[in-house]
C-alpha cells in the first residue's frame, strides 16, 4: 500500500496487518482508539490484542472456550440458540460482557466487544457493527463477530510472551507510570516522520455528486450517502479497492484523511451536510419523560408520568394527579415538561394551579412583550454594513498554522453574512473548549478592521489579554493591521478587560464588540457598548453561556452559531469524580508526571494555596511547582506563563482563575481538590483547560470525605454529563435548572423558586409554541411500538422527536433511532414525518396543514391553498406536503426505504 498522510499512525495501521491478528501491540494511550479506527476502516475487522499501558495491568475478563463465529448469512436461530446454551443474559441495552438485547430488527451481543447484528427478511445476518457501549451508537462495521462461551479474569501483561511497541519513547514513559517492566522480546516501531503539513480540502455533498476522481468516504452514515450519491458501500477500504470501484463508501471513523494507491480517503466532516455533530445518547435526554417521575403539564400542573396508554388503538401520554389522571395526545407533547423529583404533585381541581398559572403566565407574557419591543427597536437603528477587504482576510486566514475545521469555516461564513446586516445585531458562538472559537472571533475582528472600522475584544482576565497578544499580534501586523492592549496606542483591534468600558476611548468608527468567555460578564457590562454606541454589533462567545443569553439565542433574538468539531488529532477529555485522599492525588499526579505532561491542581481558595503547594512539593521533590492566583501582580503572572510555555513547570497550583479560557496545550491532567462549590458551567470550563493537544487529557473532580450523599451524587451526575454531552446540551440543561433570569432586569439566571423556574420557562415556551403550525386530520397512525424500544428510552425519544425544532435535530434523532433498531416500522416513520412537517411549516410561516381525501391544504393567516395529490395513498399526500414546503431530498429516501 502506498500511503500519503499527515498522521504517522496510518502508516503503522497499514503495516500491522502483516503481524497477524494475534501479535500483541502496545501503543501510547492517546493512539489506541485511532489505531483501531484506521485498522478497521482499512481491513474491515476489529484488531484484537491492542493495548495501552493501563490496559496491561487492569484485570480483564478475557473470553475463552469454543466460540461461535458469526458472518454475513448466519441464521438468527443459530445465534439465539448459542446465547441460550451459553447463559448470556437478556437485557434492554448491553453494558457488560455476556449480555444480549433484541430491539426491533437488531440483536446486540456483548462478548469480547459489543456487536450489533442487522438481519434481512429471511432472518439471516445482513451486517455486523462494533458499538460504543457508553453511547450505544455504532462505531464501525466488521466482517465477523466472535461469541465466546466463558471468560476468565487475567491481566493481559501476564499472558504476553512478545509484543510490538509503537512510539517507544511515549509508550515506555506510560509503562513506567503504571510500574510495568517488559521482560519478553519486543519489536520497536517508530512513527513515520512527516516533513511538511498536508492540507486536505473539505467537500460538500454537491462537490461529491460531481466528483469524477478516485475517492473513498469514511462515514457513520454510508447508507444515506449511498442513496444520494449512488456509490456502493463496502465493509473496508481494501475490499473496495479490490472491487474495481472508483468511488465508494466505508462505514467507520478515522482521525485524519489520507491517500492510498491513488485514492483520496476522506472523512464525512459535515455529517451529511446536516452538521449532526456528536452521536447523542438516549440516556442523556433533557426533555424526555421517565415513568414514575414528575412532569409539568402547562394547563394542568404537576403530575406523575405513567407511560404510554392506548385508547382505541391510539397512544397517549398518561399523567396521574392526586385525584385522577389525564391523557395527552402525542401531538400535544410540547405541553409536557420534565421537572425535578422534589416537586409536589397537584390536584386536578381548578383552584390551585389556575391561580398560580395566571400569575406566572402574566410574567411569561411580559417577558415576551419586552423582548419583541426591544428587538423591534433595534431593527429601526442603522448600523455599518461591514464589507471586508478580501486580500487582508485571505492573508490572515493563510497565516493560520493549523488545519481549519469545517465548523470554523462555516462559522466564519455565517459571521460574514451577519456582519453585512445594516442593523445592530447580536450573535452567540457556543462550542466546547478547544473547537477553535477564538480563531473565528479574531477573523470577525479582522473582517471589521479590514473594512476600515474598529473592533474591541473584551475578556475577563489579564491572563487572557496576554494570551491574545502573544497568539495574534504578529499575524495581524503582517496583514497591515494593528492589535493592541493599550488604548493610548494606535489600534484597529483593541483587546482588554473591563477597563475598556470607557466612552472616551472610542469614536464613531467602532463597529464590532466581542465578549469572549461571555459567562464571566454581567448584564451591565454586556449592554454598556450598545447603550453608548447603539449602532455596534456584538458577538458573545462561550462554552457555557449564561442562561439568559442562551435563551435569547434559542428563540432567535440573538444569532446562534454552534461549533462542535475538534481539530484533527484532538481527543475528548475523560472526566472522573472521587473522594479526596492524598494517595489518590499522589497517583494521579505521578501518572501525569511520568508521561511528561503538565498537571494543573486547583485549590479552592487563595488562603492555604501556598501550604498545599508545599505539601505537593514534599510528595514530588524533583518537580518544578508554581502557584498562580488573582492577587499576584501582572508581572508575576506573565513570568509564570512564560515558564509554562517553555515547559519549565511540572505542577501548577492555581485557583479557579484558570477557568476562564486559558490555553495551555501542554496541560494534560487537571485535579480539582474540592468540587463541592462548583456548578456545571465551572466544571465544564475547568475540564476544558486540558486535552488541547493530541495527548489524552484527564480531569479529576474531588470532594472531601465529609461531603453529603446528595453532594456526592450531584458531582458524579455532573461528571457523567461532562463525559457524554456537548456544550449546547449542557447549556440547555443549565437553563432548564437555573431559569432564564430576569429578561428585563440585570439578573442573568434564576427566579424565586425552583418550581417557578420550570413553570415560567414552560409557559414562556408555550407562548411561542401556540403560534406553531397545527396539523389537522393526520392520516397515519404514529408511534414507537413497545417491542421496538424499552422504557424510559421509548418515551424519551417520542418526546424528543415531537419537540424537535430543526431538520438537523430531527435527522440526528432519525439516524440514532435507525442505528438502535434497524428497520423502522411505518408508524415510527409517520412520527418523523409529522414532526418534519411541523418544523417545515414553522419555518415558512404556515398556520395549519390540513389533510383530506383529495390531498392537503396549507393555511397562512387568511390565505388557503389547496393541493390535490391525485392519489389515495396517505404517504403520497405527506410526501407532496414535504416537497411543497421545501423538505430536504434525503427525507424522501429514508422515509420511503
Amino acid at each position: 500500500m502506498k500511503i500519503t498522510s499527515q498522521d504517522p499512525l496510518v502508516y503503522f495501521a497499514a503495516e500491522a496487518k502483516s503481524l497477524g491478528e494475534n501479535f500483541p501491540i502496545i501503543l501510547p494511550e492517546g493512539e489506541k482508539q485511532a489505531f483501531l479506527d484506521y485498522y478497521s476502516a482499512l481491513f474491515g475487522v476489529s484488531r484484537a490484542m491492542v493495548y495501552d499501558a493501563r490496559d496491561l495491568v487492569e484485570e480483564t475478563l478475557l473470553p475463552e472456550g469454543d466460540p461461535l463465529l458469526i458472518t454475513k448469512g448466519t441464521p438468527m436461530d443459530v445465534v439465539l440458540s448459542f446465547l441460550k446454551l451459553t447463559g448470556y443474559t437478556r437485557v434492554d441495552f448491553c453494558y457488560d460482557s455476556f449480555q444480549w438485547a433484541k430491539r426491533g430488527f437488531v440483536l446486540d451481543i456483548y462478548s469480547d466487544e459489543l456487536y450489533r447484528l442487522d438481519f434481512d427478511e429471511e432472518d439471516r445476518v445482513e451486517s455486523i457493527r462494533i458499538v460504543d457501549s457508553e453511547t450505544q451508537m455504532s462505531i464501525r462495521r466488521t466482517e465477523y463477530a466472535t461469541l465466546w462461551t466463558r471468560q476468565i479474569a487475567v491481566r493481559p501483561i501476564d499472558r504476553m510472551t512478545q509484543a510490538v511497541i509503537y512510539d517507544s519513547e511515549r509508550t515506555y514513559r506510560e509503562l513506567r507510570a503504571v510500574e510495568v517492566e517488559l521482560t519478553f522480546p519486543v519489536k520497536k516501531v517508530s512513527p513515520v516522520k512527516i516533513d511538511k503539513f498536508i492540507s486536505v480540502p473539505s467537500f460538500s455533498i454537491d462537490d461529491l455528486t460531481a466528483y469524477k476522481g478516485k475517492m473513498v468516504l469514511v462515514t457513520h452514515f454510508p447508507e444515506v450517502f449511498s442513496r444520494k450519491l449512488g456509490w456502493p458501500v463496502f465493509d473496508s477500504i481494501s475490499a473496495g479497492l479490490t472491487s474495481g470501484e472508483k468511488r465508494f463508501l466505508v462505514h467507520g471513523r478515522i482521525r485524519m484523511p489520507f491517500s492510498l494507491d491513488g485514492f483520496d480517503i476522506h472523512i464525512d466532516r459535515e455529517g451529511l451536510g446536516w452538521k449532526v455533530g456528536h452521536r447523542r445518547s438516549l440516556e442523556l435526554s433533557w426533555h424526555g419523560l421517565k415513568i414514575g417521575e414528575p412532569v409539568l403539564h402547562v394547563d394542568r400542573g404537576v403530575g406523575v408520568y405513567d407511560g404510554i396508554e392506548y385508547v382505541e388503538g391510539k397512544p397517549y401520554f398518561s399523567i396521574s394527579y392526586k385525584d385522577g389522571h389525564v391523557l395527552v395526545p402525542l401531538e400535544r407533547s410540547q405541553k409536557l415538561v420534565r421537572v425535578p423529583s422534589t416537586m409536589s404533585i397537584d390536584s386536578l381541581g381548578p383552584a390551585r394551579w389556575s391561580r398560580k398559572s395566571r400569575a406566572l403566565q402574566q410574567r411569561a407574557l411580559k417577558m415576551r412583550s419586552f423582548l419583541e419591543n426591544r428587538f423591534k427597536q433595534k431593527k429601526s437603528i442603522q448600523s455599518f454594513t461591514i464589507e471586508p477587504d478580501e486580500e487582508i482576510e485571505s492573508a490572515f486566514a493563510q497565516s493560520f498554522q493549523f488545519e481549519e475545521t469545517s465548523d470554523q469555516k462555516q462559522a466564519t461564513e455565517e459571521l460574514h453574512a451577519w456582519l453585512a446586516i445594516p442593523h445592530p445585531e447580536e450573535a452567540l458562538i457556543i462550542g466546547e473548549s478547544g473547537v477553535g472559537k477564538t480563531e473565528v472571533l479574531m477573523r470577525a475582528a479582522v473582517a471589521a478592521a479590514s473594512a476600515g472600522y474598529k473592533a474591541v475584544i473584551v475578556v475577563p482576565t489579564r491572563v487572557l489579554v496576554d494570551q491574545y497578544m502573544a497568539a495574534y499580534s504578529e499575524r495581524i501586523q503582517s496583514c497591515g493591521l494593528l492589535l493592541s492592549d493599550d488604548p493610548a496606542l494606535p489600534w484597529d483591534i483593541l483587546v482588554g478587560t473591563h477597563s475598556l468600558l470607557k466612552k472616551q476611548l472610542y469614536d464613531d468608527k467602532l463597529a464590532l464588540v466581542i465578549f469572549d468567555e461571555e459567562q464571566k460578564f454581567g448584564v451591565t457590562h454586556k449592554n454598556w457598548f450598545q447603550e453608548h454606541f447603539p449602532w455596534v454589533k456584538v458577538i458573545f462567545s462561550s462554552a457555557t453561556p449564561i442562561p439568559r443569553t442562551f435563551f435569547l439565542a434559542r428563540r432567535g433574538y440573538v444569532k446562534l452559531i454552534r461549533m462542535h468539531e475538534l481539530p484533527y488529532g484532538r481527543q475528548k477529555v475523560t472526566v472522573f469524580a472521587d473522594e479526596y485522599s492524598p494517595d489518590l492525588v499522589r497517583k494521579v499526579l505521578s501518572d501525569e508526571l511520568d508521561r511528561g505532561g503538565l498537571v494543573i491542581y486547583i485549590h479552592p481558595t487563595i488562603e492555604g494555596i501556598d501550604l498545599r503547594a508545599l505539601e505537593l512539593q514534599q510528595m514530588f521533590l524533583d518537580a518544578d511547582i508554581e502557584v498562580l492566583h488573582a492577587r499576584m501582580t501582572d508581572k508575576r503572572i506573565k513570568s509564570i506563563f512564560k515558564k509554562l510555555q517553555e515547559g519549565k513547570i511540572d505542577i501548577l497550583v492555581a485557583t479557579t482563575i484558570m477557568e476562564a479560557g486559558v490555553d495551555l496545550p501542554i496541560a494534560n491532567t487537571i485535579v480539582v481538590e474540592d468540587a463541592t462549590h462548583l456548578g456545571v458551567s465551572q466544571m465544564y470550563q475547568l475540564k476544558g483547560r486540558v486535552g488541547r493537544n493530541s495527548v489524552k487529557g484527564y480531569a479529576w473532580f474531588l470532594y472531601p470525605p465529609t461531603a453529603s450523599p446528595a453532594t456526592r451524587s450531584r458531582i458524579h451526575s455532573t461528571v457523567k454529563l461532562l463525559n457524554y454531552s456537548d456544550s449546547y446540551a449542557l447549556a440547555e440543561l443549565d437553563t432548564r435548572y437555573r431559569g432564564i433570569g430576569e429578561i428585563f432586569g440585570i439578573r442573568q439566571h434564576g427566579l424565586v423558586k425552583q418550581e417557578d423556574v420550570f413553570a415560567v420557562d414552560a409557559l414562556l415556551e408555550q407562548t411561542y409554541r401556540e403560534e406553531e403550525t397545527e396539523i389537522v386530520s393526520w392520516p397515519i397512525k404514529m408511534n414507537i411500538p413497545e417491542w421496538i424500544l424499552p422504557e424510559p428510552e421509548r418515551s424519551n425519544l417520542l418526546k424528543d422527536i415531537l419537540d424537535a425544532d430543526t431538520e438537523r435535530e430531527l435527522m440526528q434523532l432519525f439516524l440514532m433511532f435507525k442505528d438502535l433498531v434497524g428497520h423502522i416500522p411505518e408508524e415510527s416513520k409517520a412520527l418523523f414525518a409529522y414532526s418534519l412537517l411541523k418544523v417545515l411549516g414553522n419555518k415558512r410561516g404556515i398556520t395549519m396543514i390540513k389533510f383530506n381525501s383529495r390531498g392537503f391544504q396549507l393555511v397562512r393567516e387568511n390565505e388557503i391553498q389547496d393541493f390535490k395529490t391525485g392519489s389515495v395513498s396517505s404517504w403520497d399526500a405527506i410526501f407532496a406536503a414535504v416537497e411543497c414546503l421545501g423538505g430536504a431530498k434525503e427525507w424522501f429516501e429514508i422515509l420511503k426505504a
